[in-house]
């Protein structure tokens, strides 16, 4: 996809955190109205892709690993670790964040005090409800996937790691106001920011 980036060659020279995507999101031109729709498409696909993610607890999520188009739509491309299933060194758990949406995320939306991370939240909170609803047509369709033979979906233990992360026994409001605390904890992760570091410095 010749219009699509990784992760890893967004970040500047010093990927720490703290330092900004080399993008075309991560430098706004003034009253420019193609540069607004990609930022609503990356608010967009950003929202649906931590929801995804965290539900599917889907793992090894280095940012070779995170694409970006240039019209902002942003998706997750390597689904080989999931449920839970995350990897970790020498005993280190690697990830341990439900889901990844690091600082150079907030600042495409303007930071985290701006208009449009506020509806990056709402958006989260709208379909993490909405998915709750229909919990059981998702778990129902897990389940079902069990005889695959998938290396990490082999029985109900991993089943219910989906319904785990899904608080079936919360209310809406309850549940919607965890998954802003999960996007405060992602936000201040270092372990993700170190691990996309690491990345971007291997394969520069």
């Amino acid at each position: 996809m010749s219009d699509t980036w990784q992760r890893g060659p967004l970040v500047t020279s010093d990927p720490l955190p703290g330092r900004r995507m080399n993008h075309p999101l991560a430098s706004p031109p003034s009253l420019d109205e193609s540069y607004n729709t990609s930022v609503e498409t990356f608010i967009k696909t950003c929202a649906g892709y931590c929801v995804a993610t965290c539900i599917i607890g889907v793992g090894d999520r280095h940012n070779d690993n995170i694409m970006i188009k240039k019209n902002g739509n942003f998706f997750h491309i390597d689904f080989g670790h999931i449920l839970g299933h995350f990897k970790s060194k020498f005993g280190i758990k690697r990830e341990r964040s439900r889901f990844i949406f690091t600082p150079d995320f907030a600042f495409v939306m303007g930071g985290t005090q701006d208009a449009r991370f506020e509806r990056f939240q709402s958006l989260c909170i709208i379909a993490f409800n909405k998915i709750r609803e229909n919990a059981s047509l998702f778990l129902n369709l897990t389940s079902l996937m069990v005889s695959a033979g998938l290396p990490e979906l082999q029985g109900p233990t991993d089943v219910n790691y989906m319904r785990d992360m899904l608080l079936l026994g919360e209310s809406e409001k309850v549940a919607g106001e965890k998954f802003l605390e999960w996007i405060q904890e992602s936000l201040h992760t270092k372990t993700s920011q170190i691990n996309n570091a690491i990345h971007t410095w291997k394969h520069s």
